[in-house]
């Protein structure tokens, strides 16, 4: 999720991971465009605890765009919880 944070870097990896066109305009506009013109697509973005600022705005583009978009499946996940849970129980 870190590469997302960073506006040049998260538009090297959404070009990178995407199917997006040789069009894409590398901003956050475009990146909406494109996702809810996609026929069929599933995205999964891992860590999104550690969004902060640029992306932050690419997590709600992608949460926008799978609202507009049926054929967008989106799955946010955030890191699990480790260590010794028996005390709790």
């Amino acid at each position: 999720m870190k590469e997302l944070n960073h506006r040049e870097s998260a538009h090297a990896h959404l070009t990178e991971r995407l199917p997006l066109p040789d069009y894409y305009g590398r901003n956050l506009d475009a990146l909406h465009d494109c996702l809810t013109e996609m026929d069929d697509a599933e995205l999964v973005v891992l860590d999104t605890e550690q969004a902060d600022g640029y992306g932050e705005k690419v997590l709600q583009v992608l949460m926008d765009s799978a609202l507009e978009n049926p054929g967008i499946r989106l799955h946010l996940t955030t890191p699990l919880v480790t260590g010794d849970l028996t005390d709790e129980f």
